[in-house]
């Protein structure tokens, strides 16, 4: 309680805590100061920096009665502190005073923290459903004859989404697989594990998202140019995020790690045309688990996200020519449609509940080109580039370059 006899002045209240407010209800109101005549208001109240709202009260006040019992309530004393006394206060305000109170929540903006829940979660689910392929990942050295090999390659993306998150990841890979003569082509099985570190950038306030993960693949060739190609992968994630310092706050972040199992299979035909030329068709599927996840951010909000299963499809395709028998040029395009995707995000501290699904369903695009050449017998080098359009996708784009080494 504020006390105050003398003096003038217009206030605004600002409340640190508000204890029972999940409590609070129409009709209801909190007492926080008495003051004596009319040349001292207080006109607003609020909460800021405390959660996910920042809160804004109704404030009113009322006449002093000092026969009103209430204000013994309020005035006399307490376990934890001293108070005038209702006698004391009474006779100094008189029929002069006035009661303020809190009796409502007039408004309440979402903080920034809300916006960092948001768009961690968002670039959460796109560098975990991320859909890979065999060209991306060895390139021409898939149609080579078939002998055990070692590979390796650099990814960088750039997801860029529409009035929301931008996440730039860079990620290594590294597989040792082992290849088997058939009566009809190939079969290559292998192994690979992948790290991956980026930031994300968002409205006030940025993040970091890290990677490892394991592979398991087998891939069929056959002599006639048509391929299958069947990838498991485990990965596990770690995201952090720090809201931009304010005026009202200080930094407030949040840690959490989910886990993603994806299974892709992915099937294409490259079929040579006119002298150098050739088009390769390519359709591909993709399903992905990525899991729940409960954090506490450092300001006390608690936070669930609620697993997400992801089914994406592409198909795509390469047309390119060759330049002597050591370099191969492509132009490629690519559509995509996820037809699951739908993320649960739930967040409740003292100033509110946020709860939020997002419907990552959707069609976007790739255009490319690439280039492999290969360096004597046994070594294959290989890049690419792509641009991705639509569903949001604003300034995304990826860059790859890899190695084969057969032996």
């Amino acid at each position: 309680m504020l006390y105050i006899y003398g003096g003038q002045g217009i206030f605004g209240l600002d409340v640190k805590d508000f204890v029972g407010m999940s409590d609070f209800k129409e009709g209801d109101k909190i007492r926080f100061a008495t003051v004596y005549g009319d040349e001292i208001l207080f006109v607003s109240a609020s909460m800021k920096g405390e959660g996910l709202y920042d809160l804004y009260f109704s404030v009113n006040k009322e006449q002093y009665d000092k026969n009103d019992k209430e204000n013994a309530d309020y005035n006399n004393k307490v376990a934890d502190g001293e108070k005038p006394g209702n006698s004391y206060v009474s006779q100094s305000v008189g029929d002069k005073g006035y009661n303020y109170y809190i009796d409502g929540i007039k408004k309440r903006v979402a903080s920034s923290v809300v916006s960092a829940i948001e768009n961690s979660s968002q670039a959460n689910y796109a560098n975990a459903v991320y859909m890979d392929n065999l060209n991306k990942r060895l390139g021409e050295a898939r149609y080579a004859n078939g002998i055990d090999g070692l590979w390796a390659r650099a990814r960088h993306d750039n997801i860029d989404k529409d009035n929301g998150f931008e996440s730039k990841n860079t990620m290594y890979e590294i597989g040792l697989d082992r290849v088997f003569n058939l009566a009809s082509g190939t079969n290559r099985v292998g192994i690979a594990i992948d790290y991956m570190e980026g930031d994300i950038d968002f409205a006030n306030g940025q993040g970091d998202v890290e990677r490892k993960g394991f592979w398991l693949y087998d891939n069929w060739v056959s002599d006639k140019g048509h391929y299958m190609d069947y990838v498991l992968k485990y990965g596990h994630l770690n995201n952090t995020f720090d809201t931009d310092p304010s005026r009202d706050r200080g930094v407030v972040s949040g840690d959490y790690s989910n886990n993603v199992i994806s299974l892709s299979a992915e099937y294409g035909f490259k079929k040579a045309f006119l002298e150098n030329y050739f088009f390769e068709p390519q359709i591909q599927m993709q399903y992905s688990k990525v899991s729940k996840a409960d954090y506490t951010t450092s300001q006390g909000t608690n936070v669930t996200l609620d697993a997400i299963d992801s089914l994406i499809a592409r198909a795509g395709m390469r047309l390119g020519f060759n330049i002597g028998k050591t370099f191969e040029a492509y132009v490629k395009s690519d559509i995509y449609r996820e037809f699951l995707g739908d993320q649960d995000v739930y967040a409740q501290d003292k100033t509110g509940v946020f709860s939020q699904t997002y419907e990552n369903d959707g069609t976007w695009y790739d255009a490319g080109l690439g280039l492999s050449a290969t360096l004597g017998k046994n070594a294959y080098v290989f890049t690419d580039v792509e641009k991705l359009f639509g569903n949001d996708n604003d300034n995304s784009y990826q860059f790859n370059v890899g190695f084969k080494l057969n032996f």
